[in-house]
């Protein structure tokens, strides 16, 4: 490989405090293990140099790297490449006399949340219906993991995944099976290397003597809190006069605010070195001209960043599209259809269908089977048919033609709410007349019990109705006449889920019936274990044959020729809560990431309907730059007739009413004229000459 000057540069400046500035596709780690050797080259004892990256791959692939560009010499074998997690454990063990036993891996922490969660249910601490152990499970241990890295009081701390009493409670019974069991996580081996350098200078002093050159890869993804990563970094680099230290990374691709990572980080590394020199890698080796014109346009919304203009170094403009549809289905299938066609030139494992959340991967996978494109993930799948939507469905059905017992009646008699307490039902036999008998009994208020004895007659009824229905029939049946929507909405709502996460797989479900041709619930059942069988096969051989699908934050790092970006939507991408400028910038860099791993193509799908919007992030990216001229909120016009408006979803249009409490819009691109009453008219913009 031919280095720019840049890069040259980089590898080069070895002593002093360096900041390397990296887009994407710049060659980053070709020239930090070229620096290394370049390092060892001009007489550097290779055992005085320390590399830290954040992620257990990237640090074997860097030293894969360098090895074999130096040769494998003993001379180079000296060279420490580490996580800074892997760092703080070699620190600690021997202080604290720990052993790999000690470490609780990612399986235990989440049985110990399972385990933790099952105990407060059985004893009724916890209010709230969990259908998905797995997805609250990973819920309640990213925000332990938020506590920790931001060195929040738990106390105090505003809970997301479930009511804050219950969520502290969760947390306490966590922190105390560590201790009880002597066991330490991944945060707790940074807190306590911290306290150990604070506690003991004399380890510290050993540790500067022992690494006096220290070079930080992914220097974005470190967080700024004052025990926790940077001030590791910063304290082991020892005098900021005399530090020799250099940090490679991108604040544009900063995207684990989860883990305590902020972009503020990198870009206060010159505070803290006034005279570190700055090296902006800004040629993008990867990508075509179109990708990065589009991806440095949605960027540069970003306020929070190091200014840079990056160049393409292909001259070749490749392709970029963006498309909707009306439901997510239907987005999916084409999404299929795409990879399908794109096939005849080009190999499947060449492709990636990246997505912001897991759940997102359920539907995926669904439309991918339908349409016979292999696929693998790194991370584990989860078929559409174990998902507890398809379970509700079957007890349902052996409700409904009398092979059902008492458990079957307590999953879905609540689902819509009934008001039927689950402990009246317990061993009830799932029979009209008995279920009535126990509500007449139950300790219930006489209004309640009144309207669930009259809902237990309409849902047995329905029952009746259901039996021996043809496959896709009974679904809507118990969608619609069961109430079942209306339960799943409600759900949604008090989850903070979008709700198309769940009514898209009764939707797959029904295109399933209708692709394969499936007459009868035995049929469909057998479907759904074959389904099952092959997800699980796909799951132990992990191949990584077929496309690639993926999160966001997955994909970094990575990159192919072909890249799908799926369910581009407000309320996902940037999701619902997000509503603070620094969420949003955050989440934008996510998006930017994620189509900055397309080589050639980039395909970016979002459902468009009167209920769901496409991204902002979309908008960004491909409308023209005049629309930068629309007024600000702060110096906003008062509206009038003729005025020529822009909106985010429905791009420029003309006012053709305004009265004091509402003005109707006639949209260049719409066929109906839409109303703003006083609260919306914040999203119109006035456009000038």
């Amino acid at each position: 490989m031919q280095l720019s000057e840049q890069q040259k540069e980089a590898m080069t400046t070895v002593n002093g405090q360096v900041i390397l500035i990296s887009c994407p596709g710049s060659g980053k780690t070709s020239t930090v293990v070229r620096r290394v050797q370049y390092m060892v080259g001009q007489g550097i004892p290779a055992d005085q140099i320390l590399v830290l990256t954040f992620s257990k791959a990237a640090a074997l692939e860097m030293a894969e790297r360098f090895y074999k560009l130096a040769g494998n010499t003993e001379m180079a074998a000296g060279v420490t490449f580490a996580t800074i997690h892997s760092f703080c454990y070699s620190v600690i063990a021997p202080e604290y006399q720990l052993n790999v036993r000690n470490i609780l891996g990612a399986e235990s922490q989440w049985m110990i949340i399972r385990k933790g969660v099952e105990y407060l249910k059985r004893n009724e601490e916890l209010s709230m219906e969990i259908r998905d152990y797995v997805e609250f499970t990973n819920s309640c241990l990213r925000e332990i993991s938020v506590i920790n890295n931001n060195g929040c009081d738990w106390n105090t701390y505003q809970a997301e995944t479930c009511p804050t009493e219950e969520f502290h409670k969760i947390y306490n019974l966590y922190e105390q099976s560590k201790h009880e069991s002597g066991k330490i996580d991944y945060d707790d081996m940074l807190k306590l290397c911290y306290q150990l350098f604070c506690d003991q200078p004399e380890v510290l002093e050993a540790y500067r003597q022992r690494f006096k050159y220290l070079i930080v890869d992914e220097y974005q993804d470190t967080n700024k809190l004052q025990y926790m990563q940077r001030d590791i970094l910063y304290m082991l680099a020892g005098d900021p006069r005399t530090a020799n230290i250099c940090v490679v990374g991108d604040d544009d691709q900063s995207i684990y605010k989860f883990r305590g990572a902020r972009p503020e980080v990198m870009l206060g590394f010159s505070r803290q070195y006034p005279g570190c020199k700055e090296i902006n890698m800004d040629v993008n080796y990867r990508s075509c001209t179109s990708i990065i014109h589009y991806a440095k346009r949605l960027i540069e919304h970003n306020q929070q960043r190091f200014p840079k203009d990056i160049k393409p170094f292909r001259t070749s403009e490749g392709v970029i599209k963006h498309f909707g549809c009306k439901n997510t289905n239907m987005e999916l299938n084409q999404v299929a259809r795409n990879l399908k066609a794109m096939h005849e030139n080009l190999p499947y494992e060449e492709m990636a269908v990246l997505y912001r959340n897991n759940n997102q991967a359920v539907l995926l996978s669904a439309a991918l089977s339908r349409k016979g494109i292999p696929f693998h993930s790194d991370d584990k799948l989860s078929s559409p048919y174990k998902h507890w939507i398809f379970a509700d469905m079957m007890a349902y059905y052996r409700l409904a033609s009398g092979t059902g017992d008492w458990k079957d009646l307590i999953q879905v008699i609540n689902h819509p709410n009934r008001f039927i307490p689950e402990n009246a039902l317990r061993n009830c036999p799932p029979d009209r007349l008995a279920v009535l008998n126990c509500i007449q009994d139950a300790p219930m208020e006489p209004w309640k019990k009144k309207k669930a004895m009259a809902q237990v007659r309409d849902f047995f009824m329905n029952l009746q109705l259901m039996d021996r229905s043809d496959p896709k029939t009974f679904i809507e049946m118990v969608c619609t006449m069961g109430g079942y929507n209306l339960y799943l909405a409600n759900y949604a709502k008090y989850r903070n889920m979008d709700v198309s996460e769940l009514t898209g797989l009764i939707d797959s479900y029904k295109d399933d019936i209708q692709t394969n041709n499936i007459l009868d619930m035995d049929e469909w059942m057998f479907f759904a274990r074959r389904t099952n069988q092959r997800i699980d096969e796909i799951n132990r051989q992990n191949t990584k044959k077929g496309v690639t699908i993926s999160t966001m934050h997955k994909s970094k790092g990575r990159e192919w020729p072909a890249v799908f970006l799926i369910g581009a939507n407000e309320g996902i991408v940037p999701g619902k809560n997000v509503k603070k400028s620094a969420d949003i910038e955050e989440e934008r860099r996510l998006f930017y990431v994620a189509a900055t791993r397309a080589k050639d193509i980039l395909y970016i799908s979002y459902v468009e309907s009167d209920y769901t919007e496409k991204s902002r992030f979309v908008t960004e990216m491909f409308c023209e730059k005049q629309y930068s001229n629309a007024s600000s909120p702060e110096k906003r016009e008062k509206l009038r007739n003729g005025m020529r408006v822009w909106h985010k979803t429905f791009g420029k249009g003309t006012v053709v009413q305004a009265i004091p409490d509402a003005v109707a819009v006639k949209f260049d691109k719409a066929v109906t004229i839409r109303k703003f009453v006083n609260a919306q008219q914040s999203q119109l913009s006035v456009l000038k000459n």
